[in-house]
């Protein structure tokens, strides 16, 4: 089981894919005054992005060899849902690939028909 991380409805996190992390993150941490620690109890040893205590997301590195070659660099916006095969079957295109809420398990599907 998954814990949603936001109110539903809502953006609830978001992923910063980059090629430079380090630099990524000294930059927003002095504009924007954003923390970026490992999170060491995390078998991904993830960076993730807290603003005052509160978690809001984290960066990847599109160096690491699960993103194809040329990958740009972008910014990965999470919604909470009640149930996101109910909700995306009406509006779901055969081409559309959706991601689930960040966690450890990663989930990828293919669209149904």
């Amino acid at each position: 089981m998954t814990t949603r991380l936001g109110s539903l409805n809502e953006f609830c996190w978001m992923d910063l894919k980059t090629r430079d992390p380090a630099s990524t993150a000294a930059l927003l941490s002095t504009t924007l005054g954003w923390r970026f620690t490992v999170d060491e109890e995390d078998w991904r040893k993830a960076t993730k992005i807290s603003v005052d205590g509160q978690q809001i997301g984290g960066v990847s590195d599109l160096a690491n060899p699960v993103y194809p070659p040329g990958t740009p660099a972008h910014t990965a916006y999470y919604l909470a849902v009640d149930d996101i095969d109910r909700r995306s079957k009406p509006q779901r295109p055969k081409a559309l690939a959706l991601s689930y809420l960040p966690s450890t398990r990663a989930i990828r599907a293919a669209s149904r028909h």
